[in-house]
């Protein structure tokens, strides 16, 4: 056995940190919620891809996955939002999107 391929022991102890019941329970509740969320989103963006496939979109494109990755950031942030949870995209939607109210112009 040679030096350069020894993995050495730690030498400083590992202390886990006691955690409260109460704390427990909500790291395990915030868990819970980030899997229901992932669980769904992977459903609807599977679904919605095999539905754009079945319409003849090229959903294996490089440019198409680049999109609709970003698509899904966004709805897995309207997700955490809906339930009261932050997600790093809140701030830039916050400030960057802006609904205004528009008159449907009817003469087409």
């Amino acid at each position: 056995m040679t030096t350069n391929n020894v993995v050495l022991f730690p030498k400083q102890t590992v202390v886990n940190q006691e955690v409260s019941p109460e704390n427990f329970m909500k790291i395990m509740e915030e868990k819970g919620k980030v899997n229901f969320i992932e669980n769904v989103v992977q459903e609807i963006a599977d679904n919605a891809a095999q539905h754009m496939s079945d319409y003849g979109i090229d959903i294996n494109s490089e440019q198409f996955v680049h999109d609709y990755s970003f698509a899904l950031v966004v709805l897995r942030s309207a997700i955490y939002r809906s339930i009261g949870m932050e997600h790093p995209l809140h701030e830039f939607l916050d400030s960057n999107v802006v609904f205004s109210e528009t008159e449907l112009d009817t003469e087409q």
